[in-house]
């Protein structure tokens, strides 16, 4: 512990010496202390002493609470402060519940590993004296270690969701004894068990209860969890049980500083030199960063800073392996490092000893999540300094401007959604493995249980035994097929000059930080990604001293495939329900370091992301964009910029990451024939959030127009409808047309009563009356230009248009594009072949917005999806047609060079008759052809367009 700075207020007096750091303190507020509330009870000499014994003489009120709720037999969930005293509930209970029959187990489970090492620790003081066996079970866990606990199994497991999944519950005649005297489960952490991987547990739990039941035990649970705006609610949706909450404290609150800063500079920049303040005046620190990336940016930069000092700090998250991650939490608890920067990884309970100062680098995205940080720091009655440094974000700045409406917030609602068809249909099967599903397991799966089983005999995954009425698994193993992380397979990052292995990263995103060019951070040091092989699962990457960083771009496209609800309003509809979600990585930019200078775009050939989710919509008026467009402003920069804004407000309303919620908005979506904005949950078969929004578009809206219209800017910033994971660039952007149409939504402008909502698109549904196909050719090829991610700077020749309509062709050349694209932006649907990737960028420089967003059938696209691969205009013409392209790209630009223009027309005309010809059978026959790469045979690509 610091000596020197033994009172917050000089803490405060350390920052506000330094002469940037104070100039830029926006607001300081200070908590005041809180004294204890104790009650007495009447406790077992033997607990009494034990707890004497390790210093603890009374109990806080809400410990009682609890105690007593259990000792009436009910579930609970303890939702109370960082440092409250929860783990001294279950402490007391278990042992009060061993005393009482010995052959009692109980089982701990946590969702992370290191937690359940420092538990044990904690709980050997309580629990050896009086005999009471405890072990870890987990991944870390030697086979011999795991054998001697099978055998003679202890009273107290220690484990997590994922042991429970794939080695206790497929397995549970192996602890029929243990399961059958199984009296609690304590859930530590429960509010972690939202979102998607909540959905799983909650599955996890239902397979649990089934077994236990069945091996005649009736288990009750514990439940831990940081402050959270539902616990009630979200328990028992997890528990499908009754549960009581205790959520007032009865445990003392020290003062704490809160101060924000912020800066005029890089967030992130900014907050190192603050770290490196405070850790040179030997003040104990822990930054939050919101990124992997950020956190080993600001450890490369400390390092710089520090100097020898830079021995004293760590950085700390998910991709390390576990030896350097205890290597890092031993040495923060034993005192021996200064500061340490950290994702959200030590958001959690882990011991990480005394620490003195917090750094939240950008708002954290929650309450919830702010306060769990904070009250990582002053432990032990000790006072403490929370710093919040906003970064130029939607809520961050909406807090700056708005500093008391942060300390009046609540703490969040969790989200958790228990009907998510994947999950269930996932589950099914280990279930039917465990133990035959029967017409009496309607108890634990009360909705979508036979429907879900008949669809799983029909994919082939359960097989139905009609004489005795159950079902069966049809896979030996079936929980080995499950990932309740829902983060994708691992892959491990090797280094190409040594072969080790230094690290690993999840699935999701390896695509968008691993990629092959990317620049990959590691402990403080830089390599470049040489290969991404995606059948081996590796990453094998150079280390090298870069002077750049990579962000990829990415395109999206959205399908309604159900409408679950739908609700109409004056000047707009909202609907929720189910979506076909596409991604296409695209390329990636190349940046300076620092500075963020765009160095250049590189192209990606990556294969599709696609899932089904659940997501809201609106449609708009079209009124609306006719009043917009009057105006001179950009409606589809309005839209947009709307798209961004509600995304950026949504967290408000719910306990979530922006990044868990993604969007997309269109000028004339072909579900909805009118102007639409969709939100959508990031992850398959959905995670509760769309329909969150849903429930409060009226109020997202409203706190939208609200930071939108307030914020400083004139033509909108990073604060308000900027978004740094746009994958256009932020392209186009209109902030006055974003408050515009959010004031017509909201009924502050009258334009009358919008049409009712269309029902959904079928096969035979009437299609687009106004449908172009477009084909350009070029002044200059690839090469000439510094290849293909320069596209925008080849030029074009000749464009030709084929008007289905009209029946008509109509060419363009350079002097004319400005009438092409006022024609395009008339269409109902322009189709053309890799049009995205190329045309439109070629295209791009000749328009005062990007065309990506204009109603759009890409061919190569849209065969990709469902090939796989890539495939060119030449061979699916002749699987398809029986008929070839005329020349190549190469021979139409010598074409324009010599001067021979007519031909030049010609050879463009022969591609878009291709394409229209090929779009045209798609439509009659459902599917176009290719060829085989292995056979060489025909092969029918699925299509619907």
């Amino acid at each position: 512990m610091s000596g020197r700075f033994s009172r917050k207020a000089d803490l405060i007096g350390l920052l506000k010496e330094n002469d940037e750091i104070g100039s830029s303190i926006v607001y300081h507020k200070r908590s005041f202390e809180l004294p204890p509330k104790f009650e007495d009870v009447m406790l077992p000499e033997s607990i009494s002493s034990l707890l004497k014994a390790n210093g603890i003489h009374r109990l806080f009120s809400h410990q009682i609470e609890a105690l007593k709720f259990l000792e009436q037999g009910h579930n609970i969930i303890v939702s109370t402060p960082t440092s409250s005293g929860k783990t001294l509930i279950y402490t007391v209970q278990l042992l009060k519940e061993y005393l009482n029959s010995q052959d009692s187990t109980f089982f701990y489970i946590t969702p992370l590993k290191a937690l359940a090492q420092d538990q044990i620790r904690q709980l050997r003081a309580f629990f050896d004296p009086v005999g009471l066996k405890i072990a870890i079970y987990d991944g870390d866990t030697p086979s011999g270690q795991r054998k001697k606990i099978k055998e003679r199994h202890p009273n107290l497991i220690l484990t997590n969701p994922d042991m429970l999944h794939m080695a206790f519950l497929p397995f549970h005649h192996s602890w029929k004894e243990f399961l059958g005297n199984l009296r609690y489960v304590v859930l530590d952490e429960v509010h972690s068990y939202r979102g998607i991987f909540g959905s799983h547990v909650h599955q996890i739990l239902k397979r649990l209860r089934r077994i236990a039941h069945r091996h005649g035990s009736n288990t009750k649970f514990i439940l831990l969890s940081a402050s959270i705006g539902n616990p009630k609610e979200f328990a028992q949706r997890l528990l499908d049980e009754p549960v009581v909450e205790i959520i007032s404290s009865g445990a003392p609150r020290a003062p704490q500083d809160v101060v924000f800063i912020n800066p005029k500079e890089s967030t992130g920049v900014f907050a190192t030199k603050v770290f490196c303040h405070l850790v040179r005046n030997k003040v104990r620190t822990i930054a939050f960063t919101q990124s992997r990336v950020v956190t080993e940016l600001m450890y490369l930069w400390s390092q710089s800073m520090l100097g020898p000092l830079g021995a004293k700090i760590k950085p700390y998250r998910a991709g390390f392996l576990p030896h350097q991650r205890r290597e890092i939490e031993k040495a923060l608890s034993t005192g021996e490092l200064l500061g340490v920067i950290s994702t959200s990884a030590l958001e959690l309970g882990i011991d990480i000893g005394y620490l003195e100062a917090c750094l939240l680098v950008g708002y954290p995205g929650t309450m919830m999540s702010t306060w769990q940080r904070g009250g990582r720091v002053g432990r032990g009655g000790q006072d403490s300094l929370l710093i919040l440094i906003a970064k130029e974000d939607a809520l961050d700045q909406y807090f700056m401007r708005n500093p008391q409406e942060f300390f009046q917030r609540k703490v969040e609602d969790a989200v958790l959604d228990t009907e998510n068809p994947y999950i269930l249909g996932a589950h099914l099967p280990c279930a039917a493995n465990e133990i035959p599903i029967s017409h009496k397991d309607n108890r634990y799966w009360p909705t979508n249980l036979w429907d879900t089983l008949e669809k799983l005999v029909a994919k082939g995954e359960l097989t139905k035994e009609e004489k005795f009425g159950i079902f069966l698994s049809q896979r030996k193993n079936p929980h080995r097929y499950v990932d309740i992380r829902s983060t994708g397979e691992a892959y491990t990052i090797f280094d190409s000059q040594t072969g080790e292995a230094i690290g690993t990263i999840d699935g999701i995103r390896v695509f968008k930080e691993c990629h092959p060019g990317a620049i990959y951070l590691h402990m403080g040091n830089r390599y470049w990604v040489k290969e991404l092989d995606i059948r081996k699962k590796n990453v094998v990457v150079s280390r090298g001293n870069f002077n750049y960083f990579t962000r990829i771009r990415n395109e999206k496209d959205t399908k309604i495939l159900k409408i679950r609800d739908k609700k109409g309003y004056n000047t707009f509809d909202a609907a929720l329900g189910e979506l076909k979600v596409t991604e296409f990585i695209t390329g990636y930019e190349k940046r300076s370091f620092p500075g963020q200078v765009l160095l250049g775009v590189n192209e990606l050939d990556l294969p599709p992301i696609i899932f089904e989710t659940v997501g809201m919509w609106i449609r708009l008026n079209p009124r609306i964009k006719v009043e917009i467009d009057s105006k001179q402003l950009h409606f589809m920069g309005g839209i947009h910029a709307i798209e961004h804004a509600m995304i950026g407000m949504f967290p408000l309303f719910a306990l979530c990451d922006r990044n868990d919620i993604g969007g997309i908005s269109f000028q004339l979506h072909p579900d909805l024939k009118t102007p639409g904005i969709f939100l959508y949950d990031g992850y398959p078969g959905g995670i509760g959030l769309a329909e969150k929004g849903y429930g409060i578009i009226e109020d997202l809206l409203r706190k939208t127009l609200e930071h939108v219209s307030t914020c400083p800017c004139e033509m909108g910033c990073p604060s308000c409808i900027q978004s740094p994971k746009c994958g256009s660039g932020n392209r186009p952007l209109d902030k006055k047309a974003a408050v515009l149409i959010l004031r017509y939504l909201l009924e502050e402008a009258p334009l009358g009563l919008i049409d009712p909502m269309p029902e959904l698109a079928t096969k035979d549904r009437k299609r687009p009356k106004r449908i172009l196909f477009m084909d350009l050719e070029t002044q200059f090829s690839s090469d000439e230009v510094g290849g293909w991610e320069n596209a925008h700077l080849m030029k074009v020749a000749v464009a030709c248009v084929y008007d289905l309509m009209k029946e008509e062709f109509l060419v363009f050349r350079e002097e004319e594009i400005h009438s092409l694209l006022e024609l395009l932006s008339q269409a109902e649907l322009i189709v053309g072949y890799n049009i995205k990737a190329f045309d439109y960028k070629v295209l791009n420089p000749y328009s005062p917005t990007p065309l990506s967003r204009l109603p759009t059938l890409d061919l190569l696209e849209e065969v990709r999806k469902n090939l796989g691969r890539r495939i060119g205009l030449n061979s699916l013409a002749k699987a398809t047609l029986k008929r070839e392209k005329t020349g190549d790209g190469l021979q139409a630009i010598r074409l324009f060079r010599d001067g021979r223009l007519e031909e030049l027309v010609d050879y463009c005309k022969m591609d878009v008759l291709l394409t229209k010809e090929i779009y045209l059978y798609g439509v009659q026959n459902g599917y176009v052809k290719a060829f085989d790469n292995k056979t060489g045979g025909e092969i029918s690509i699925k299509v619907e367009w």
